[in-house]
């Protein structure tokens, strides 16, 4: 039975024995060193290959950061350079619609201005009521006053000329067009001649008195400044309210005809400019101003502006002349065109800050 019994159970020992066999050997395959440096190998290269694709994530990342960040300072920059554009554009626009405006509005005013003056030079020739409401009815009619209210100014006059008002009833208030001055009556002598002064200038003063004692002013003697303008080549139907100061003068000088000509201009800047060049010119200071001596004046802001322009860098600067009269000390007297559109006598300081100097006639080229 015993035996019996062994010899069952002997196909499982040796099964036991087979499989202990194998882990042996398996254990021993496993623990040479060829296999121990494949295993090593293997686990480095798995390790580097964990690292390298590692690292290539990390790279990528990396650009994919810079890139983004590189697209987001374009983007940015594109940004700031479009509102800087638009700012830009938007300052521009701005400065010409003011620049616009401010034109327009300096341009009405000096419309505003002319019409004004049409009616007060007009209504100033008469004091009879309806005669100032035909004018004014005329002008509004005509166009003249466009840029004033002409409905406003046409109730008025026809309401002036409906019947027979006094001045004291009229709508035309009867001060319109009064003036502020009273008109040229002048009857001046001819001061002795100055020692020291030329004959050309004496004879240039002698002529202004002559023409100052004609009581010339624009609503009586049109046609003496239509001499004037003439003098300077331009036609005096086309001047209508420019001034003739320069005019004035301007034509004495070619009456006078000394041997040195000053060029004719309406500009008081190109006679002395003109002057200036002929060596005839001198400024406050430098020597005595003599009666027949030219004084001219501009229009100048700082003492830089005054300097060029008796340098002769000033050609259109507005500005004013007249034949030294008389003078005394520290003042002088002049007879001047276009001053309160006439030809007036007018008083002036040495030191006035605009008094740009004297224009002396030679009697021979220096």
């Amino acid at each position: 039975m015993e035996e019996r019994a062994q010899l069952a159970l002997l196909p499982e020992k040796r099964a036991e024995r087979q499989t202990s066999d194998r882990i042996e050997r398996l254990k021993f395959w496993h623990n040479t060193p060829l296999v121990v440096t494949l295993v090593g190998t293997i686990t480095i290269m798995a390790n580097g290959l964990v690292g390298y694709f590692q690292s290539q994530q990390t790279t990528f990342n990396s650009i994919a950061i810079k890139q983004l960040e590189s697209t987001l300072g374009e983007a940015q920059k594109r940004s700031d350079d479009e509102r800087e554009r638009q700012l830009a554009k938007l300052k521009n626009d701005l400065q010409e619609g003011a620049a616009a405006a401010d034109a327009t509005r300096k341009a009405t005013k000096e419309e505003r201005d002319f019409a004004y003056k049409v009616i007060e030079k007009e209504l100033a020739k008469s004091d009879d009521t309806r005669a100032r409401a035909a004018v004014l009815l005329f002008l509004v009619r005509a166009g003249v006053l466009n840029s004033l209210n002409r409905g406003e100014l046409e109730r008025m006059a026809l309401a002036d000329l409906e019947g027979t008002k006094s001045p004291s009833e009229a709508v035309i208030p009867p001060t319109l067009g009064r003036r502020d001055f009273e008109l040229p009556h002048y009857n001046l002598q001819p001061p002795a001649p100055s020692p020291g002064q030329t004959q050309s200038a004496s004879r240039l003063l002698t002529l202004a008195v002559s023409e100052i004692n004609k009581n010339v002013e624009e609503t009586t003697s049109a046609d003496r400044i239509a001499d004037y303008w003439r003098a300077v080549n331009l036609d005096p139907m086309q001047m209508g309210q420019a001034p003739w100061s320069a005019a004035f003068i301007s034509w004495l000088i070619l009456k006078v005809d000394s041997p040195v000509k000053i060029t004719p201009s309406a500009a008081n800047a190109q006679i002395w400019n003109d002057a200036l060049r002929k060596k005839l010119t001198f400024l406050p200071g430098e020597k005595p101003a003599l009666p027949g001596d030219i004084a001219v004046f501009l229009r100048v802001r700082t003492a830089s502006e005054l300097s060029d322009a008796r340098a002769g860098k000033s050609g259109g600067t507005p500005g004013q002349a007249g034949v030294i009269y008389s003078v005394d000390g520290s003042t002088f007297t002049s007879i001047e065109g276009n001053s309160a559109d006439a030809v007036r006598l007018v008083t002036h300081g040495m030191t006035e800050p605009n008094l740009l100097g004297f224009i002396r006639l030679a009697d021979a080229v220096p």
